[in-house]
């Protein structure tokens, strides 16, 4: 579900738009993902206007009359409405990685046709930055574009720090 293809200015048409995605996820038995849920879901308590706490309760009616597969995702459970609560009938929470797997994290997303500084320490990076998998990624695509734009070929540790405002000597040395 895309937010801006279901929400509408015009009265009823998002109304129109949430049901239609239902009755199509039910026809062809289709799982629904609403990825960032608190955007479609957020608690009502915090509305700034009535269309929206009104789109919220045809979100959870919605929720509640479908009879198939839903996946919620996300990363502020806290913002969400707590009559979703009833309506979710199991809850997986992924913790941040631990400082092995963000280790591993660090080294696949270094292409293979980049080569490695000498400097360059994953493990100090993993045991410095408690990231998660889809930060520990961005990190490095900073990296490998100041590599593409510096027209190198050898990431550095202090490539990988850039994006914090951090060089290697500020905070680490090697174990």
């Amino acid at each position: 579900m895309e937010f801006p293809k279901i929400t509408s200015r015009w009265y009823g048409e998002t109304d129109k738009n949430i049901a239609s995605i239902f009755k199509s996820a039910k026809e062809h038995n289709v799982v629904i993902c609403i990825d960032e849920a608190d955007s479609l879901l957020y608690n009502r308590n915090f509305a700034a206007q009535e269309h929206d706490i009104r789109f919220v309760n045809i979100m959870l009616q919605e929720i509640e009359r479908f009879e198939g597969e839903i996946i919620l995702t996300s990363n502020m459970d806290n913002l969400l409405d707590p009559a979703l609560e009833r309506r979710v009938s199991l809850k997986i929470r992924f913790d941040l990685p631990d400082k092995k797997i963000r280790t591993e994290i660090w080294r696949s997303h270094i292409p293979s046709k980049v080569s490695l500084g000498q400097d360059v320490d994953f493990t100090i990076l993993a045991r410095q930055f408690e990231f998660s998998g889809g930060y520990i990624r961005n990190a490095v695509l900073h990296a490998l574009r100041r590599l593409a734009q510096d027209k190198r070929n050898t990431i550095t540790m202090d490539d990988l720090l850039l994006e914090h405002g951090l060089k290697r000597t500020d905070f680490c040395q090697r174990e």
